[in-house]
């Protein structure tokens, strides 16, 4: 019988383990009847796991089973064992002989032999190997999945996703599907970043009830849930406003139930705005308050400017903020150097509007993140714009898994990082979702898939951009994507009709040829329409027609366009201002349409320019 080799299998988890051994039976998910926990002294539940578990088995083997409270001697062959270290030494010692035990708090074990065995240092350990476990059952190619004994554990302490969620509505359900997310690829921070308004004022949709509810749901996947308040709308004439702000903060903490905090200003104009000596005075009475149980999270800039290095002993509870860039190592490196714990936070170089820009995606990752490990930074968090209205881009996941593996145990290419995310998400159906991006991005003419590329795809919300925009993607050879586009409408059709869930991916990933046929259009209509028009100042005859068709071709795109982004699954308001910008566009073009059609070719014509078109 052919078997899959083990190291295949482990080619498909995110993040990648650090030790694995195979050796023993195939472990037979359709053989698990049970899955076994228990309490343990200490009132730790491992319920959720053995849940999360059971049903991984269960999907795979095509039965359910039984969820059974307590440890057994003898385990049934299929079943399922969820533990604590400590804790199955005491009850059942037997079952961990030949094992090491993990290596830290969040370490565990995975072995699969005739039963599974998932056990950890603390409940947060065990929730990540039941994670592996998920992973391991799904990356597996066949029913059965050959026997190995996994030993990971983080190389770094806290691995994170930032929320911006400061003067918009919060929907405590998309922050559940986020913690989620995040304990599936071994993320264990939730940040989210808010308001003074939002504290002081009882904020838009977040009530104390709220943050209770997803503060247990974070805990219960592993997740910390760190809130962060921007100070911004605190500062008048100076000074932190006299209405509690300092107090706003330990209660905004206490309502959390969380020993760690943000505080910003994160802006180099609000610490100007504020002052050093304003901010030394509000610091003070938090660390006085709260002293070293409270971590502290600051951007570097504010805390190597507020705090001099004899601070490291009095304010120990500091974590420092840093963000990829050209400073970032010196910034890491000063902070270091004053005895501050450093966390770096990368940011998302992409947005759902175009492709996945593969390598070039991870780009800044390198220069900033990987120093920030060799200089032993104890957080690697990841801080999308995409984020801020409560939704996570397709573009987003591969980053934020990035930062997770980084965290883990170490840097993972883009390639390897989207293709292991794909596998998991599609499963049999991943060829075809990979042929379709890898389409899209073939499709895309090579001036658009640069970096600076995304300020020539904000043409086609408007004439945003400067000259140099616009002639350069007027210098784009469009005579071969029009094909292109066809063929990969083709795949985009073939992987709907695999593919039954996940739709909403499948949205995103169609949004990219349709901005990329809009911009197309309007490009070549609009160079049409002024040469039709300069024609026409020159005296022409019929050019001024020409000039208002061609006008009236993007015109009748842009509803079709609004209509596409709109249809997109539960926005809950993402393309919001891409909608804005597309509508004013539609403005400028009813306006120019107007002003042409009122023209007569005998008159003298106004310049170009002055009737809106963009420049040459």
């Amino acid at each position: 019988m052919n078997r899959t080799p083990v190291a295949d299998i482990l080619t498909g988890l995110l993040p990648e383990v650090k030790s694995c051994s195979a050796g023993g039976e195939q472990y037979d998910p359709s053989n698990c009847l049970a899955v076994y926990y228990r309490h343990d002294d200490n009132g730790h539940s491992l319920q959720l796991p053995a849940v999360m578990a059971g049903e991984a088995a269960a999907t795979r083997g095509g039965q359910g089973c039984t969820l059974i409270e307590g440890i057994p001697q003898k385990p049934p062959t299929g079943c399922i064992i969820v533990g604590l270290w400590d804790d199955l030494q005491a009850v059942a010692p037997h079952l961990l002989e030949g094992l090491s035990k993990p290596e830290n708090e969040q370490g565990y074990i995975a072995r699969l032999d005739r039963y599974a065995l998932i056990v950890g240092n603390t409940r947060n350990g065990v929730v990540f190997g039941a994670q592996t476990f998920i992973q391991l059952i799904a990356a597996s190619p066949k029913r059965r999945v050959e026997a190995m004994t996994i030993s990971d554990a983080p190389e770094c302490e806290r691995r994170s996703v930032v929320f911006d969620a400061r003067g918009v509505s919060i929907h405590t359900e998309n922050l559940m599907q986020i913690a989620g997310l995040l304990s599936s690829f071994k993320g264990n921070r939730l940040h989210l970043l808010l308001g003074i308004e939002t504290v002081t004022s009882g904020g838009k949709g977040l009530t104390a009830s709220d943050a209770e509810q997803l503060h247990e749901v974070c805990l219960e996947y592993g997740v910390t849930l760190t809130p962060w308040l921007d100070l911004a709308g605190a500062i008048v004439d100076g000074k932190i406003l006299p209405n509690g702000a300092a107090d706003a903060v330990f209660a905004f903490s206490d309502v959390f139930d969380s020993n760690s905090i943000g505080v910003a200003p994160f802006a180099i104009p609000h610490m100007n705005e504020l002052g050093l000596d304003g901010i030394r005075a509000f610091l003070k009475d938090i660390v006085i308050n709260k002293g070293t149980e409270l971590d502290l999270y600051m951007h570097s800039e504010l805390v190597n400017s507020v705090f001099p290095e004899q601070a490291k002993n009095k304010y120990s509870g500091i974590v420092s903020c840093v963000t990829q860039g050209p400073n970032a190592y010196n910034s890491i490196k000063a902070t270091n150097e004053k005895g501050f714990r450093t966390a770096v936070f990368a940011k998302s170089l992409s947005n759902g509007f175009i492709p996945p820009l593969s390598e070039n995606l991870f780009r800044d990752f390198d220069m900033g993140i990987s120093l920030a490990k060799a200089e032993s930074a104890i957080e690697f968090g990841y801080w999308a714009d995409n984020l801020r209205r409560g939704h996570i881009w397709e573009n987003d996941l591969p980053a934020a898994v990035t930062c997770m593996s980084l965290g883990w145990g170490g840097p993972m290419s883009a390639a390897a990082t989207n293709r292991r995310l794909t596998q998991l998400a599609y499963s049999e159906s991943a060829p075809a979702v990979t042929a379709a991006r890898e389409s899209i991005i073939a499709t895309f003419p090579e001036p658009l898939r640069a970096e600076e590329g995304k300020g020539l795809v904000n043409l086609a919300f408007g004439f945003e951009g400067d000259i140099k925009d616009w002639r350069a993607i007027r210098k784009v050879d469009w005579s071969s994507v029009e094909q292109s586009l066809y063929e990969t409408d083709q795949l985009i059709r073939n992987c709907r009709n695999q593919i039954q869930r996940n739709a909403e991916t499948l949205d995103h990933i169609d949004l990219a040829p349709s901005t990329l046929k809009f911009l197309m259009n309007m490009v070549n209509c609009l160079s049409h329409a002024r040469e039709h028009y300069a024609a026409a100042r020159h005296g022409r005859a019929g050019s001024l027609t020409f000039a208002r068709a061609s006008i009236e071709q993007p015109a009748a795109t842009i509803p079709i366009f609004i209509a596409k982004i709109k249809s997109i699954n539960d926005l809950n308001g993402t393309c919001q201002d891409e909608l804005n910008q597309i509508r004013n566009f539609s403005q400028k073009i009813s306006a120019m349409l107007e002003t042409i059609s009122m023209l007569d070719s005998s008159e003298s014509l106004p310049t170009a320019e002055k009737l809106g078109f963009p420049p040459l």
